[in-house]
């Protein structure tokens, strides 16, 4: 594709819509594509409010950097965490080197995105929850479910323990349905079907 062929106002929507056709057949989840999207729009917003750039070869570090302040500013909370920025800046490198591979005249912007240092300080150790935790949300979760017994105390408490055992993130919790659950063909030493399968459609590993 050229890199240009007018304005920066209609040059970055035929790039976005490009890049958007080469994520869905490349098979990224369902997720990946709405905060990509979600993202790389508001990226279209801060073009088309500013004067800045004309041009795609206008877009810089300092450009990329704008954006950061902008779209932090709107923000719920007026600030991003260093995970959200993490997030920003890697889909605008991976938008950004996509069109970096595919123009005909090899423009690139590979060397704008030395900016990952905005958001890449070392991340802290990651927490887990302890056995006694576990077992302390499981028995809440079941004198919950036992005391009260209503519809939705089963269903949290069958999502809660779905995500502590089955490792499930939110959004493939919450995508689930009756007809992804499956009796497996295994059997206990009793030679009885106890084990339930789940069939994810969209995973952010595939």
């Amino acid at each position: 594709m050229q890199l240009e062929l007018e304005n920066i106002e209609s040059d970055y929507p035929r790039w976005l819509k490009s890049y958007l056709r080469h994520l869905k057949y490349k098979d990224s989840s369902k997720n990946t594509l709405e905060v990509y999207t979600r993202i790389l729009h508001k990226l279209l917003e801060f073009i088309q409010s500013q004067s800045l750039a004309h041009s795609m070869r206008d877009m810089h570090k300092e450009f990329f950097l704008d954006f950061l302040e902008y779209a932090e500013e709107r923000s719920k909370k007026g600030n991003f965490s260093k995970k959200t920025k993490q997030l920003y800046v890697s889909v605008l490198k991976s938008f950004f080197v996509y069109i970096s591979d595919n123009n005909d005249e090899s423009y690139t912007y590979e060397n704008e995105f030395n900016i990952s240092h905005i958001a890449t300080k070392q991340a802290k150790k990651v927490k887990y929850l302890t056995d006694e935790e576990v077992y302390k949300i499981v028995d809440y979760l079941d004198n919950r479910r036992l005391n009260r017994g209503s519809y939705y105390d089963h269903i949290y408490a069958l999502g809660i323990k779905i995500m502590l055992y089955g490792g499930l993130r939110i959004s493939e919790l919450l995508s689930l349905r009756l007809n992804d659950f499956t009796v497996s063909d295994l059997v206990n030493e009793r030679g009885e079907h106890d084990i339930y399968e789940l069939h994810l459609k969209e995973t952010k590993s595939g």
